[in-house]
This record gives structure tokens, C-alpha cells and sequence, in this order.
């Protein structure tokens, strides 16, 4: 079963259990939401999110305007009506960051179980009756917080910059093919 972890209204910090499989991943991946625009931060802030983190970021059909389509480090959208590029950088991940998402049926192409199944997966999320309907998800911890207090968290943590050049190279050729295909 998930852990459910509880955020203090007055303090929260990310769990030490995610920084250390965030640190030791190969192949990180966020999937950001539309939560974002719910809580009104702005593109600027998921830049520098994105940035700090340095890992491939795919976004939701809801937060697809949250930051620019052309930075390097944006892969489009996963789930059932996405590209395939998305989807196998979803698959390949071995740590996946889920912040203000849903993961609905449409999301996850009506199956949550595979939905980045290979990975150790993370959800953040400030509804805990949403989180509750994750309890049966193999591989898949939940954490409540609000995105405000987790984004703010997350940019306090020490991350490592290198070693991710192969993954991210990876993710770009299977764009820049994607997009040739199309």
C-alpha cells in the first residue's frame, strides 16, 4: 500500500524517501498539472522548478500553456490521446513525479496501475479523497500537501545536475522522431 503522508498547514517539507529515490534515479521524470494554474503559480516559478530539478517534464492536456512547448526540457503530454514519444518516456522512467494531476482514465489511458509502471512513482496532491482512490496502486506513494508548499519544498532540496544528459538526450531523440513521424 501507498504511504499517505499528511502535510502541517504551517510547515512541509518533501519526504526524505523521495529526495533519496529522486537522487539515485537514472531516468527522472516530472508530470505536472493543472493544479498549477489552480493555485495560481505562475510560468516563471515552473521554470525554475523544472530547471532545478533538470529532468524531462511532461504535462497534462489541462496544464499544456503552463510553460513554453519549446523548452528542452518539456516532452509534451502522456496518457491515452498523447504522442508516442510521451508515452515511452512515461514507460522509461524510473522515477516519476506526479504534482497537481489527476491521473484520470483519459490520463491514464483508463488503467492507473500501468501508467508509468516501471517507475517509482510519487503523487502530490492537496485532496486526500483523491489520493484515497490510489491506495491499491502498486509502486505509487502519495503525499498531501499543497502545490504552493511542495514546489517551494522541492526547490530547497539538493539535486544532482549531472549524469542525466543520456536520459535527457534519449528523451529528445524520441521528440525530434516522434515529430518526424507525424
Amino acid at each position: 500500500l501507498p504511504i499517505l503522508k499528511k502535510e502541517n498547514e504551517t510547515k512541509f517539507e518533501i519526504p526524505h524517501e523521495l529526495v533519496e529515490k529522486f537522487s539515485k534515479s537514472k531516468r527522472p521524470l516530472l508530470v505536472l498539472g493543472n493544479g498549477f494554474k489552480i493555485s495560481s503559480i505562475d510560468s516563471e516559478k515552473v521554470k525554475i522548478l523544472i530547471e532545478h530539478l533538470n529532468c524531462p517534464t511532461l504535462l497534462t492536456w489541462a496544464s499544456m500553456d503552463l510553460i513554453e512547448s519549446d523548452h528542452p526540457l518539456i516532452f509534451g503530454c502522456a496518457g491515452g490521446l498523447a504522442g508516442v514519444h510521451s508515452n515511452k518516456i512515461l514507460q522509461s522512467a524510473d522515477f516519476i513525479l506526479f504534482i497537481g494531476t489527476r491521473l484520470d482514465l483519459l490520463t491514464t489511458g483508463f488503467n492507473p496501475n500501468n501508467y508509468g509502471k516501471n517507475a517509482n512513482r510519487f503523487l502530490i496532491d492537496c485532496d486526500e479523497n483523491e489520493l484515497g482512490k490510489f491506495r491499491n496502486i502498486k509502486n505509487l506513494t502519495t503525499i498531501n500537501a499543497k502545490i504552493f508548499n511542495a514546489l517551494e519544498s522541492l526547490l530547497k532540496i539538493s539535486v544532482k545536475k549531472e549524469g542525466l544528459h543520456d536520459w535527457i538526450n534519449n528523451c529528445t531523440e524520441l521528440k525530434i522522431k516522434n515529430e518526424r513521424d507525424e
